[in-house]
């Protein structure tokens, strides 16, 4: 779950977003986002990452892995391998 909170904070900040503002955008509030931004909080709602997911034009992923993949994908937890690209960047806007 602390790989989720670094994301939604990480995307955030690269949207130039307050909490207040990314809550607001997705329908719920500030309170709300900080939870989902805790290292503690483990009751994330499919239904809220997908409106995150939505919103930043990216893709909620949910699955199960055995231990060994688990530990390959939080190697590298640096802002750069955590923040996804979006659709438009990694594949450009439609013309």
């Amino acid at each position: 779950m602390t790989r989720i909170a670094i994301q939604i904070r990480l995307m955030r900040e690269k949207a130039g977003l307050s909490q207040a503002e990314l809550a607001e955008r997705i329908g719920t509030k500030q309170g709300a986002i900080a939870r989902l931004e805790s290292m503690t909080y483990g009751k994330y709602s499919m239904a809220m990452l997908q409106r995150i997911a939505e919103y930043f034009d990216v893709v909620a992923w949910v699955e199960f892995v055995p231990f060994s993949t688990l530990l390959q994908r939080t190697e590298d937890l640096s802002p750069e391998a955590l923040t996804p690209a979006s659709y438009d960047e990694q594949y450009g806007k439609d013309e």
